[in-house]
């Protein structure tokens, strides 16, 4: 008899918006796992976008909720797609990892020490009761690997898949800006592209745009940044819908995430889909995701910036050859192939 797959996509926002990075990867991924199995039970909080009649909905996101649900809707296996495994789970579960920063960089994370700590334990608790493992990038299997001894042979990297919409405008390269995005808290280093912008722009010979794109996260970057952008070639856009972040995809020069850590590298991954260059710095997983489809560069090489940016801003040739590249690149990046590792994996259980 063939087995009942739960899937938990608690960290699904439950107000009808698709939500940002796990979140707005849990909902693309759910969506291929059930064009290849319909009869998939998906557990998610009441008011979630997800558009699917297999779906449990609770009443909210707290694990209590999902172990009720789970009392009348028996699973043989559950998958976690925000890796978090709650406790008290009877079943076996198979979280899905996205990055680790919170054990390597916990001043990164706006909590109170006893309570980091308990979410810690209770996510690595989590983790050592999985009877498999997956992770969006090989980085993340590593930290897995080597900070918690983790069997090799136990985690599968899936890495993300990207939804391609027909019919979507491609990047043309007449935009005059340069396009930032994601939340805005302290991993994500915006600060060091706001220090090289005034040198871009007398290098570039007039003033060009820096739009940062996402809502403000935690710590003291995004009010900085909002004062900042109150001056000349910096623009903040806090509220992007799906509709203006195509229009910004389909509009921008070029994408840059000089990020000192990042688990995937989601918004790299969907402007290469649109043939929209992009610069990078080398940390976490972002050499061996965006790989020869974009401009990996030292955060330590200010200069590079620099030069990457402007060349992009002026030289069509060059803009035209990592246009290119990043399409390539981008082909790599299916959730089809991410849900059949997933289901493949899962049916040997």
């Amino acid at each position: 008899m063939e087995m009942t797959i739960g899937v938990d996509l608690r960290c699904l926002p439950n107000d009808g918006t698709p939500g940002a990075g796990v979140a707005h990867a849990a909902r693309e991924l759910w969506h291929a796992l059930v064009r290849e199995r319909a009869d998939l039970v998906g557990f998610a909080p009441r008011g979630a976008s997800l558009g699917s009649p297999s779906v449990v909905w609770l009443p909210d996101s707290t694990g209590a909720s999902l172990r009720r649900a789970l009392k009348h809707h028996r699973v043989d296996a559950l998958f976690v797609a925000s890796g978090a495994v709650p406790w008290g789970i009877d079943v076996p579960v198979y979280p899905w990892v996205h990055d680790v920063a919170i054990f390597e960089h916990p001043e990164w994370f706006p909590q109170p020490w006893l309570k980091r700590q308990l979410t810690t334990r209770l996510f690595l608790r989590g983790l050592k009761r999985a009877k498999h493992i997956f992770c969006v990038s090989e980085n993340t299997k590593q930290s897995l690997i080597h900070r918690f001894g983790f069997d090799p042979k136990q985690v599968t990297v899936t890495l993300q898949g990207v939804e391609r919409e027909e019919g979507v405008m491609m990047a043309t390269g007449t935009g005059s800006f340069a396009l930032v995005m994601g939340t805005v808290e302290p991993r994500k280093n915006i600060s060091f592209l706001i220090s090289l912008w005034p040198e871009v722009c007398k290098r570039v010979g007039h003033a060009v745009d820096l739009v940062i794109a996402g809502a403000d996260g935690w710590g003291k970057d995004a009010k900085e940044i909002s004062v900042k952008a109150k001056g000349k070639s910096i623009v903040r856009k806090k509220h992007v819908s799906d509709e203006e972040y195509r229009e910004l995809l389909g509009t921008t020069r070029m994408l840059l995430t000089p990020s000192l850590y990042e688990g995937f590298g989601r918004p790299a991954i969907e402007a290469m889909t649109w043939g929209v260059p992009v610069v990078v710095s080398d940390r976490g997983a972002l050499p061996e995701v965006v790989g020869d489809g974009g401009l990996v560069l030292s955060l330590d090489d200010r200069a590079k910036w620099v030069e990457s940016v402007v060349r992009l801003f002026t030289d069509q040739k060059y803009w035209d050859e990592w246009n290119a590249n990043a399409l390539k690149r981008s082909e790599k990046f299916s959730w089809e192939k991410v849900s059949r590792i997933i289901l493949d994996m899962l049916a040997k259980a």
